[in-house]
């Protein structure tokens, strides 16, 4: 009967467009689950939002088949669970290089690990100092994977380690101890002949290959910029991510470090650093000026 095959015609298409409502709202369950991005998180809340429209479904579903897609996920590696990669932002998220978080860890982790005398309470220190936690350790593996794949982690993700190290009593050393961190690795980015010839050649033909290093370096690793202004350098960071995080600006001496180390490795000698201009007085940006001699 004509009527049967109809019946059961439209039957079957109720079923198919069940079963791919169905899929499609675990997806989006396994994408909650797997979140721990705020960003993410609100493109979630579009999505339930909508009802699961088509659109906007398949938005999640390109990026999650797109080769190098940033879509958080939980992995299993050797029957671990670990913390999903960086997530995927929005163009218009303000974001860091991974290196960045990465100091910030590892200067937690390096003044937290115990001396020769504190060795044998090692166990019982754990449970005391943050650097020497599992979380701390998980988080230097999760921004390691991610400088190795290029991925920018929101800014917001570092200024929350920030504030988490400003609550310290030994802040500014741990501070200092990033920026010479994230100095140091910087400066290994640079090509050996070239460092090579900022310590051996004439300083008239030095220092300008020096400044172009320096500059690159700040745009990438602290998101600043650096000019030469007369007989200085002046390193400019409009969105500092360590702004207010500790009493009377403590967390600017990541950046003042940063910049100390990296001159110091480069043409040996640094003059005087100061902090000329500073946010959280009320001044347009965070400003150092190094002597340039």
């Amino acid at each position: 009967m004509p009527e049967v095959r109809i019946a059961r015609s439209a039957l079957a298409e109720m079923v198919a467009n069940l079963r791919v409502h169905i899929a499609r709202q675990l997806a989006i369950e396994e994408l909650i689950h797997a979140l721990d991005d705020g960003v993410a998180r609100q493109l979630v809340a579009v999505v339930r939002a909508s009802h699961g429209s088509v659109g906007t479904l398949t938005l999640i579903e390109d990026l999650n088949r797109r080769p190098g897609s940033r879509h958080p996920r939980l992995k299993q590696e050797s029957g671990e669970t670990s913390f999903p990669d960086p997530s995927f932002t929005s163009p218009h998220v303000p974001t860091v290089d991974p290196l960045l978080p990465l100091s910030l860890l590892h200067a937690v982790r390096n003044v937290d690990t115990p001396d020769d005398l504190e060795a044998e309470l090692v166990h019982e220190l754990r449970n005391k100092r943050l650097g020497l936690s599992e979380t701390v350790y998980t988080q230097i593996r999760r921004y390691t994977d991610a400088a190795k794949r290029n991925q920018r982690p929101d800014q917001e993700e570092a200024v929350g380690l920030a504030r988490l190290i400003g609550r310290r009593t030994d802040a500014e050393a741990v501070f200092r101890a990033a920026g010479q961190y994230l100095a140091r690795e910087a400066y290994l980015t640079i090509p050996g002949m070239t460092r090579k010839l900022a310590r051996v050649l004439p300083s008239f033909i030095a220092r300008p290959i020096v400044l172009r290093r320096v500059r690159r370096i700040a745009e990438r690793y602290l998101n600043a910029d650096v000019r030469r202004v007369g007989g200085f350098i002046r390193l400019e960071v409009s969105d500092s991510v360590t702004l207010k995080t500790a009493p009377n600006s403590v967390g600017c001496a990541f950046y003042e470090s940063s910049l100390r180390e990296l001159l110091r490795l480069l043409v040996g000698n640094v003059g005087g650093i100061e902090h000329v201009q500073c946010k959280a007085r009320g001044e347009g940006t965070c400003e150092w000026r190094a002597e340039w001699r």
